[in-house]
């Protein structure tokens, strides 16, 4: 794993590498550069070496905040605020077009409808 590691261009030695696998305190203190990398080396997501892959169970965001690990992932992705009065905060530093993606899932649910016709106006804008 090391050496896949140091190929992925973050050098890290294997005693490093076990450290983290096992939980010890250097795991806590993983930067997100070598996270990344050991992603890379992987072929994983690094949101799947942050959150447990199972439904099940609660994920600490801080020693005193925790949340089901499908809420987590959700925050990870960009997909829903961990807290729900920071709506508007969240959706305001999203990016326009992401934005844009969560209204329009938005209608088609509340409203198919007008979701429909939003599309068909999109359509003849072409």
């Amino acid at each position: 794993m090391a050496r896949r590691v140091t190929e992925a261009g973050l050098p890290m030695h294997r005693l490093t590498i076990a450290k983290i696998e096992k939980g010890e305190r250097r795991a806590r203190n993983t930067s997100i550069e070598e996270l990344f990398a050991l992603a890379l080396a992987l072929g994983v997501s690094p949101l799947h070496l942050v959150v447990p892959v199972d439904d099940a169970g609660k994920l600490a965001v801080t020693p005193s905040h925790h949340v089901g690990v499908r809420h987590a992932r959700a925050w990870l992705r960009g997909r829903a605020p961990l807290r729900e009065e920071d709506i508007p905060t969240f959706v305001e530093q999203m990016p326009a077009s992401e934005q844009k993606q969560l209204f329009m899932s938005v209608v088609e649910q509340v409203d198919p409808i007008a979701a429909a016709l939003l599309e068909q106006d999109k359509e003849e804008e072409k």
